[in-house]
């Protein structure tokens, strides 16, 4: 199901981004412990999730970098950063996130492809491919590149789906210096990575 925020929204005929990233946006801008001064949208399609968080955030970030690998989405990110309110300062970053060189954020936000392609039928829109299953970036991969960009005060916040028929488990790949809470919404998980603080345990 597709928001009517959607309309406000470039975005590829290819593909729609769903309800699922504007839950993930309002979730975080309500249960977030820290003010994140420098956001990283991981996956960011055409940026629903990072500019949305930034209009409706109590403290909105002061950066915000998008990181996209696919090109149809550059066109459509571009157009959508006007959105954004104009004190911030945005970055994009057209590649992958493991060739990332960027320095450490205070919040992490994506909607990541979280259906593993051993157990779902494949369409045959390459495009629809890539945002929905785990064929870009793995699990082991995502949990990574959280652990390595977010800060030691840092928390990151990921939206899944809950059916273990379907989706990979990403709490299986959690780097064993970060911790994970999980909150369920519906049909849906979104996990909150905080790195391990030695004087807390």
């Amino acid at each position: 199901m597709t928001s009517d925020k959607s309309l406000n929204y470039s975005q590829p005929d290819s593909y729609h981004f769903s309800e699922d990233s504007i839950l993930l946006a309002k979730y975080v801008s309500r249960n977030i412990k820290i003010r994140a001064h420098k956001v990283l949208d991981l996956g960011a399609g055409c940026g629903v999730v990072g500019i949305e968080y930034s209009k409706i955030a109590k403290n909105p970030p002061v950066e915000i970098t998008f990181v996209e690998k696919q090109e149809v989405f550059r066109e459509h990110l571009d157009s959508n950063l006007k959105l954004l309110p104009e004190e911030i300062v945005s970055r994009v970053f057209l590649q992958d996130i493991k060739k990332l060189n960027a320095s450490e954020f205070d919040l992490i936000i994506s909607n990541p492809p979280y259906y593993n392609p051993q157990k779902g039928r494949l369409s045959e829109n390459e495009i629809q491919n890539n945002c929905r299953f785990t064929t870009m970036l793995s699990p082991y991969e995502l949990c990574s590149s959280i652990f390595q960009h977010l800060n030691p005060t840092g928390e990151a916040w990921i939206l899944v789906g809950n059916s273990k028929e379907q989706n990979h488990s990403i709490t299986e790949f959690v780097h064993p210096e970060l911790e994970v809470q999980e909150f369920k919404e519906g049909v849906f998980s979104i996990l909150r990575f905080m790195k391990l603080d030695k004087k807390r345990r």
